[in-house]
């Protein structure tokens, strides 16, 4: 299932644009104007339920070709950007070339050496969870994501109507609401959308 999924999303960063990271169902056209959308509803949603993110030292897991990377270091004190996929991983250093507070690993969320990485302020995930299918992989990468920062932001695309693909699964909002205990739920959105699908932005508080 690894070979399989790494595979896929090898090819895909082969594709040009935003593309390599949304959907096909929509023109090159809808995701440029969806992507630039959702770095704004994103970076604003943090700004209102987070706050600032200066001096922040941010986690961002599954960064694809660096959009939200450079959003994120631009206005923090330091990125440390993931992906397993070293297409994307290649994509994302040529974007964000002229920013030096990135650092960036290959590896999946679920092999993450915590303990080497330290503490962060947030952890920063976005439409990277849903293709995660193997739901022990998908449980150990919440371990890495829980212990790694006492904030941690998500947006999913989550179970509507829209046709999945064999790379992904949509979980429901209230899944990924239990899943992440004992952390609390602080801040949501549910009316975010993504060209015609939903994505809901979520942000997790540590219970202390």
């Amino acid at each position: 299932m690894a070979d399989f999924i790494r595979e896929e999303w090898q090819k895909r960063s082969r594709r040009n644009g935003v593309v390599a990271v949304m959907s096909a169902r929509h023109t090159h056209k809808e995701n440029e104007i969806a992507s630039e959308k959702m770095k704004r509803d994103i970076m604003n949603f943090l700004e209102r339920n987070y706050g600032p993110l200066d001096n922040k030292r941010i986690l961002e897991l599954g960064c694809g070709i660096g959009r939200f990377t450079r959003e994120l270091a631009l206005k923090s004190r330091g990125v440390v950007a993931v992906d397993m996929t070293p297409g994307m991983i290649e994509k994302a250093k040529a974007y964000t070339s002229d920013i030096k507070n990135i650092t960036y690993i290959t590896s999946k969320i679920s092999e993450l050496d915590v303990d080497s990485l330290g503490q962060f302020d947030l952890v920063f995930e976005a439409i990277t969870l849903l293709h995660i299918l193997d739901e022990a992989e998908y449980k150990r990468s919440l371990g890495v994501m829980k212990s790694s920062a006492p904030y941690i932001f998500i947006c999913e695309h989550m179970a509507d109507n829209a046709p999945v693909s064999q790379y992904s699964r949509l979980r429901a909002f209230e899944e990924y609401e239990n899943d992440f205990h004992p952390f609390k739920l602080a801040s949501y959105d549910k009316n975010h959308y993504c060209v015609t699908d939903w994505f809901p932005l979520m942000l997790f508080k540590r219970s202390h």
